[in-house]
């Protein structure tokens, strides 16, 4: 009988720190997928702020600091399309993240990272300007 004094410890030890680690693991995974759920929302709201407003005009460092605050504005970039075109004559807004900036894990054990996916959003231009009847857009006020 003394010799099963301290089993329960034990396998609650193993058994403990099995478990720790996988709750960590889901809570670490959900971290990196909300990151990247929100850059492609902010990619969204730049691409649709982009076929409302001047073109060039858009800010893209307010705009990603404002939903995700550090995050360097070069991650985003904003294309109109065909390449050189003015409000006249574009006809599409395609906004891209880059490839390859690192997702860095905050788990101490694991010290891997990941790189961001490749998100391009194309939509057709709109008004490409401003303001509507002389009234200011409220999406160009970034």
């Amino acid at each position: 009988m003394n010799s099963q004094r301290g089993a329960t410890a034990i396998e609650f030890a193993l058994i403990a720190s099995i478990f720790l680690m996988l709750v960590i693991g889901m809570l670490e995974c959900a971290r990196l997928m909300m990151q990247i759920n929100t850059v492609a929302a902010v990619s969204q709201i730049l691409a649709r702020s982009a076929s409302v407003c001047d073109v060039k005009k858009i800010n893209v460092a307010s705009v990603l600091n404002q939903f995700m605050p550090g995050l360097p504005a070069e991650l985003l970039s904003v294309d109109y399309l065909p390449s050189g075109c003015d409000t006249t004559n574009c006809q599409w807004v395609q906004v891209k993240t880059q490839i390859g900036i690192p997702l860095n894990s905050l788990n101490p054990f694991f010290s891997s990272s990941l790189n961001w996916p490749a998100l391009i959003f194309t939509l057709p231009r709109e008004s490409l300007s401003h303001s509507a009847s002389d009234s200011m857009n409220p999406v160009c006020s970034w």
